[in-house]
This record gives C-alpha cells, sequence and structure tokens, in this order.
C-alpha cells in the first residue's frame, strides 16, 4: 500500500468517527460516499499532505521533548 493510499483511509477513518475538529465540512449529514471522495480529494492534495505531515512532525517533536528521556533521546 502506498502512501496516499495509508493516508486516505486514516483520513476516511477519522472523518466517519467524527474525530479532529473539521469544522469547514459538515460530517453529520455527509453519506459515507461523500466522506471517501473528500478523503480522496485531501490525499491528492501536496499541500495538504505537505502541511499534515509538518502537523505530524511538531507532534512526535513535543512527545520526545516531553518524554524523551525515556527513549534515550533529547537527553
Amino acid at each position: 500500500m502506498d502512501l496516499r493510499k495509508a493516508t486516505e483511509l486514516v483520513i476516511q477513518d477519522t472523518l466517519e468517527n467524527h474525530q479532529g475538529g473539521i469544522a469547514f465540512e459538515d460530517l453529520e449529514n455527509m453519506s459515507a460516499k461523500e466522506r471517501k471522495e473528500l478523503a480522496v480529494k485531501l490525499v491528492n492534495s501536496d499541500e495538504f499532505l505537505e502541511r499534515l505531515t509538518a502537523t505530524l512532525e511538531d507532534v512526535i517533536n513535543e512527545y520526545f521533548e516531553e518524554f524523551g528521556e525515556e527513549y534515550d533521546i533529547y537527553g
């Protein structure tokens, strides 16, 4: 499975569970097909993937700054 397909599956799961606080889409009234189309549209956007990657890097770095000594990182 390629990275875009894997990311699409994660986004679909997030949308189905109404997580992530995505306020610009009406998730309550969105069908499963519409959620899948939104996920596909997002992962086909290089800008979205770049922003997602940057955000994930920030979250991981913050985690290791707080708990890095447990993994002998940032010690």
